[in-house]
C-alpha cells in the first residue's frame, strides 16, 4: 500500500467551540494591581441569549484548517471520542479538506469543547472562555 505523503501534519488540541453572544453583562472594575476588570451576571437571572454558534476550535483544528485552505495537503493527528462532540469535529475537518486518518479514537474521555461568551455591549474584543 502506498504511503500518503502530506505537506503538513498537524499534532495537538481539538475542540468544539460554542459561541454565545449577549448583551446582559456588566462590567466591574476594579482599579487595583491584581485583578482589573470582571464581566457579571446577576445570580439568579435568566439570560437571553442573543446568538449561539459553533465552530471547530483547538490548536491543531485551527492550524489544519488554515493551512488546507492555503491549498497544502494537510493531515491531523488528534485524540476523539466516538461520540456526538468527536464526531463532529471529525465531519468538519473532512468539509474543510482535512484529512483524519491520524486521528486517535478513545473512549474512557470526551472530545474538547468550549463555551466562549461575548458580551456584545463591551466594544473590545474581550471574551471569556471555559474549557
Amino acid at each position: 500500500m502506498p504511503k500518503i505523503k502530506y505537506d503538513i501534519i498537524t499534532i495537538g488540541g481539538a475542540t468544539r467551540d460554542f459561541f454565545i453572544a449577549t448583551k446582559k453583562g456588566v462590567i466591574l472594575d476594579k482599579k487595583d494591581l491584581i485583578m482589573e476588570k470582571f464581566l457579571s451576571f446577576k445570580l439568579g437571572t435568566k439570560i437571553y441569549v442573543q446568538n449561539l454558534q459553533s465552530s471547530l476550535g483547538g490548536g491543531a483544528c485551527n492550524t489544519a484548517v488554515g493551512f488546507s485552505k492555503l491549498g497544502l495537503k494537510t493531515s491531523i493527528k488528534i485524540c476523539l471520542n466516538k461520540g456526538e462532540e468527536g464526531e463532529w469535529i471529525r465531519r468538519k475537518l473532512k468539509e474543510k479538506k482535512v484529512d483524519v486518518n491520524q486521528v486517535m479514537n478513545i473512549n474512557k474521555e470526551i472530545s474538547g469543547f468550549s463555551f466562549i461568551i461575548i458580551d456584545k455591549t463591551i466594544k473590545s474584543k474581550e471574551h471569556i472562555i471555559f474549557s
